[in-house]
């Protein structure tokens, strides 16, 4: 039996912010792409613009929503085509930058649940656009356990080695 990598679901976060330019950047590191199966959720404009912020070029299968993952470990793109990165300002609040966030998030949540990818991974939110969005969105935490329905303690832990980081604070913007 072949051995094969874990396949991680990959949320484009905000699209005003540094999500595409921090997913671009992931996508054309080897290390990154050699640990895992990235399967990455957004708009492939979206992506295009990151990969030219950041100055790198992407290698990346392309698929509609609700096609199947082609075979293999390559990272895949599913391009829900649901933003042109050109109708939003970069830098600003908006509810179509949220709405762009918590589709990609669903997505990667249902396809975890449902047995595709081992995890879920996700560039930086804008919080107060995904608000706008969905508007009881208190943060990832509260919104994966609702979502997967999920009733047990939830709490946030980021790994490295040697290095344990726990979450007891959110960013809640004073003004915004």
């Amino acid at each position: 039996m072949g051995h094969h990598k874990p396949v991680v679901a990959h949320a484009i976060g905000c699209p005003a912010g540094i999500a595409p330019e921090l997913t671009a950047r992931m996508l054309a590191d080897p290390e990154v792409t050699a640990a895992a199966r990235l399967v990455v959720i957004g708009d492939a404009r979206v992506l295009a613009r990151g990969a030219r912020t950041a100055k790198v070029a992407l290698d990346i299968a392309t698929i509609g929503e609700g096609d199947a993952l082609p075979a293999g470990d390559a990272p895949v793109l599913i391009d829900l085509k649901h933003l042109d990165p050109e109708a939003i300002p970069v830098g600003a609040l908006s509810k179509p930058s949220g709405d762009f966030s918590m589709r990609n998030f669903r997505m990667a949540l249902g396809l975890c649940r449902d047995g595709v990818a081992d995890a879920v991974t996700f560039s930086p939110f804008n919080k107060a656009s995904m608000r706008l969005s969905h508007p009881a969105y208190e943060d990832e935490v509260v919104f994966m356990t609702e979502f997967l329905d999920f009733q047990g303690v939830a709490q946030e832990f980021n790994i490295l080695p040697q290095l344990w980081n726990a979450r007891v604070t959110s960013h809640v913007p004073i003004s915004g």
